[in-house]
């Protein structure tokens, strides 16, 4: 039987990765790509996309119900940062009403990896590594002050990809985001040693299956060139990481800070790294066959060393083609 796969978020990064990942499965799937652009490159180069709501639409997830239900889809990748925390936490109302699987996490864990204040308290009180981080409320200036300095981070609670984030040298450059509760003064974390993404599969019975580390160089906060990285001795917190998460992927970007990885990021769902790392584990295709196939995935142990670069691609379109593009009113 050909299995649906709908994969939100068309002409992303991360839903550019989801889809090489899918494609070079031998899975027998029939591709669906949602986005809410109809300029998007990716859409036009696809027969079967669907021109969708904003994800901050209210009625988002009925919309999402309604193109589930219409192309009768086995199962959903989320693959925007700001759909995430909405699609775990109606995966239940999604899978009730549809025969559909919600590849997402669970809500707890996904709250966690889409607040970066959550992300430090869960390092914090699991005592693994972290930088020191202060919310920007009330006297937590003064707080982080007493156990840092300048330079400094300051950065949204819940961007991504490197947005809003801001490198501060005074006081006076860190004044206008003081008191507000949404933003975060973190320590410096020199780049020198390298900074790293990290993508990890987690099986249903807390078992690594796959883990992939690459060291970084970024481009508009994507990463543009990897190296592979093969350090069990690096990697061995962040997959203690993973496993008290509970997520079956999770990705985690860190710093090398005296020879050890420190995380400031999590992403709680599939990055745009997961089409760089399938060369060394599949996680679209783990996903669909442990959490809709129900198969025992087995661990991977690829020690292949290799480097990765992301290029890029045009493509063109007429009105008849603007006009043609599934919507999923």
């Amino acid at each position: 039987m050909t299995l649906k796969i709908l994969v939100t978020g068309g002409g992303g990064q991360v839903a550019q990765g989801v889809l090489y990942s899918l494609e070079n499965t031998n899975l027998d799937i029939e591709i669906f790509l949602t986005g809410n652009d109809p300029f998007s490159i990716e859409l036009h180069s696809r027969e079967n996309s669907i021109l969708m709501c904003n994800v901050n639409d209210k009625h988002y997830v009925e919309n999402l119900v309604a193109v589930i239900k219409k192309f009768e889809i086995d199962a959903l990748i989320p693959t925007i940062d700001s759909e995430i925390v909405k699609v775990a936490n109606a995966k239940i109302e999604i899978e009730s009403k549809t025969r559909c699987k919600v590849l997402v996490g669970n809500p707890n864990a996904i709250e966690i990896t889409s607040d970066k204040a959550k992300t430090i308290d869960f390092l914090k009180e699991n005592g693994f590594a972290y930088p020191i981080t202060e919310r920007l409320e009330k006297n937590g200036f003064e707080k982080f002050l007493v156990k840092s300095s300048f330079p400094c981070i300051i950065k949204s609670r819940f961007g991504n990809a490197s947005k809003d984030v801001f490198f501060v040298k005074s006081k006076k450059e860190a004044q206008k985001w003081i008191g507000n509760s949404d933003y975060l003064i973190q320590e410096f974390l020199d780049p020198r040693e390298g900074e790293f993404t990290t993508g990890i599969y987690t099986d249903k019975n807390g078992i690594t299956v796959g883990a992939c580390t690459l060291k970084r160089n970024l481009k508009n906060g994507g990463t543009q060139i990897g190296e592979r990285i093969i350090n069990a001795t690096l990697e061995e917190p962040l997959l203690r990481m993973a496993i008290s998460l509970g997520l079956p992927y999770l990705n985690i970007q860190s710093m090398k800070i005296d020879g050890k990885l420190v995380p400031f990021e999590f992403n709680g769902r599939f990055s745009g790294t997961t089409g760089m790392i399938s060369k060394v584990f599949n996680g679209p295709d783990f996903y669909i066959r442990e959490h809709v196939l129900n198969e025992k995935l087995k661990p991977i142990n690829n020690l292949l060393r290799f480097y990765v670069s992301r290029g890029s691609y045009f493509g063109y379109f007429t009105q008849e083609d603007l006009d043609s593009l599934e919507t999923s009113s």
